[in-house]
């Protein structure tokens, strides 16, 4: 007898990046949209005015946070779509997996970028936060390599 805990566990790893992603999307989407109409609090990463102390350093155009906010914005959500395609169709024993390494593949391409980001525009304060969540996305991706689709009962 055999159980696909294996399985519904690498599911939940799928799931947690497409709320994950979706959800730092949001606030940023939120912010961008604050930044244009209103000060909106609920939901609102407040990146641009980060952004903005960043990039200061190097007497960028008023226009540039929002910008680089959009930029994180869409790869945000594209890494959010990625994850919900993955989800859609693992279904283990090989189903599904290219979609599955595709969008944690992406997770991991998009905290790097970050990460070198950071280090182009000395945020060294943000950086950690980052390398931490490229950790959780090489678990993540370990997880998913390595643990078995179903599990034997004893």
């Amino acid at each position: 007898m055999s159980s696909s805990v294996g399985l519904r566990l690498k599911q939940l790893v799928l799931l947690f990046g497409a709320v994950f992603l979706g959800v730092v999307a949001l606030t940023n989407l939120v912010n961008l949209v604050s930044a244009a109409t209103t000060d909106w609090t609920f939901l609102n990463s407040h990146n641009t005015g980060y952004v903005e102390s960043v990039v200061a350093v190097y007497d960028a155009p008023g226009w540039l946070d929002e910008v680089v906010v959009l930029g994180a914005l869409a790869i945000e959500a594209t890494g959010a779509v990625l994850f919900v395609r993955a989800l859609l169709r693992y279904r283990g024993a090989g189903t599904g997996a290219v979609e599955a390494y595709q969008a944690l593949a992406w997770n991991i391409g998009v905290w790097v970028a970050f990460i070198v980001g950071s280090e182009v525009f000395l945020a060294y304060d943000a950086e950690g936060t980052f390398r931490e969540l490229l950790a959780l996305a090489l678990l993540m991706t370990v997880a998913v390599a390595v643990v078995p689709d179903e599990v034997a009962a004893a």
